[in-house]
């Protein structure tokens, strides 16, 4: 049977350019994104400019090798972020089930806003509240950001999100209301909002700033009391 990636005893894909290989390329988990790079020299450096990246760190804990499994992970990740080289990042996901690899989101946030993300996705499932750094309320090129855990928002005295058009707030902690009134006002061009609320999370009353905001969806969950 006949290669499909040949015609004619002929390498067509060798003959399609980078950003077409690299495009091919965002389809696959970054592990095999990297994997490609022993194909041939051409290659070695491709994965390096993929313009999307999602990474989560869910393993089975029926394995006496967890812990070994957890910590190449996050080894896995910061070597792909330290190799991006500055390449932009069109859309990239950090999930974060364990809480060791939770400790690095804050790290590997900042790795990410250095490469001028357009598309960013941070979640964790953990009780534990989190960090999250001043770079992410004052990036210029971000369009969508996702934020689902318990995040606390420090937020810098200067917050600016000129681009984004999305945003998505799920079980974040503010501080209190005005914080919340300053991150929406930051956002000029902003077209969708949707934020899940709980009764913990810093906030009595939301004052919004809709200025461009055509859709505006909100929820509000209340804790059991015990």
């Amino acid at each position: 049977m006949e290669d499909s990636s040949t015609t004619n005893g002929e390498d067509w894909i060798s003959r399609l350019p980078d950003s077409l290989l690299c495009h091919i390329l965002s389809f696959l988990s970054p592990k095999e994104a990297v994997g490609t790079s022993i194909l041939s020299k051409r290659w070695e450096n491709l994965w390096i400019s993929v313009p999307s990246l999602y990474f989560c760190d869910i393993f089975t804990t029926d394995c006496g090798n967890y812990m070994n499994k957890v910590n190449c992970y996050i080894d896995y990740v910061n070597w792909v972020l330290a190799h991006r080289d500055g390449f932009a990042i069109e859309k990239c996901n950090l999930s974060c089930y364990t809480l060791h690899a939770s400790a690095h989101l804050y790290s590997w946030t900042c790795a990410v806003i250095a490469c001028t993300v357009q598309e960013l996705t941070i979640k964790s499932e953990l009780f534990r509240v989190g960090q999250l750094p001043w770079c992410l309320l004052t990036c210029k090129t971000l369009v969508v950001l996702k934020i689902h855990g318990r995040f606390v928002l420090n937020f810098p005295t200067f917050i600016c999100l000129p681009r984004l058009k999305f945003l998505y707030l799920n079980s974040v902690i503010y501080g209190d209301d005005a914080s919340m009134q300053k991150l929406f006002s930051s956002c000029p061009v902003h077209e969708d909002l949707v934020i899940k609320r709980h009764d913990w999370d810093g906030v009595g009353i939301i004052l919004l700033y809709m200025g461009t905001t055509t859709k505006y969806t909100s929820e509000f969950a209340q804790s059991q009391s015990s």
